[in-house]
């Protein structure tokens, strides 16, 4: 990726009060061995975990995506520049292999990408994936195992927070770790 210059946070998970974790009937979010463990318990169920991570408005960001329990059209993904509840941007991506982008803005979804099949992602379980998402200067582009998968304009002057997301859509249950994380910044 372009333009990268210090790497401004490098987190292997292993600081529990970096993440938030909760234990549920719908779920658990825990941490692992250099991991974060999202496992949800109930169909039709959202998890997430917000981080003390702030991301910057031009950022590269690679994190390593683990799903271990996961039908076709279950979602994992990525908060990022999170203001609250209802204002943040986030990336789908579903076991099959299908990525969107989305900004979340007073509560209401908005498609940046649509639905397309990303191009070599490992689906077999239990697969390994590194996402990387680069954003400068209002343009955010996404690679997945060093591979480009799509470019979408977005605003040019946000910061926030980060977070990791897992969502049952056709299973009962599902599991999914995240590691490995690295922030750069990026000019």
């Amino acid at each position: 990726m372009e333009g990268l210059t210090e790497l401004v946070i490098a987190d292997d998970f292993s600081d529990e009060n970096l993440w938030e974790t909760t234990q549920a009937q719908s779920g658990n979010v825990a941490f692992g061995v250099e991991n974060l463990t999202l496992a949800v318990a109930r169909p039709s169920t959202s998890l997430f975990s917000l981080s003390e991570h702030e991301i910057p408005e031009s950022f590269a960001l690679e994190i390593t995506l683990q799903p271990t329990l996961c039908e076709p059209s279950d979602q994992v993904g990525i908060i990022f520049w999170y203001q609250s509840n209802n204002d943040f941007h986030r990336l789908l991506i579903t076991c099959g292999g299908q990525i969107r982008l989305e900004l979340v803005q007073d509560g209401q979804s908005y498609v940046l990408h649509d639905w397309e099949q990303a191009a070599q992602m490992a689906l077999a379980s239990p697969a390994s994936n590194r996402i990387s998402l680069w954003v400068n200067d209002g343009q955010f582009q996404l690679f997945i195992n060093d591979v480009f998968q799509f470019e979408e304009g977005v605003v040019s002057d946000l910061s926030g927070g980060l977070g990791v997301f897992a969502r049952t859509i056709s299973g009962d249950a599902m599991t999914v770790r995240f590691s490995n994380l690295e922030i750069y910044r990026v000019e």
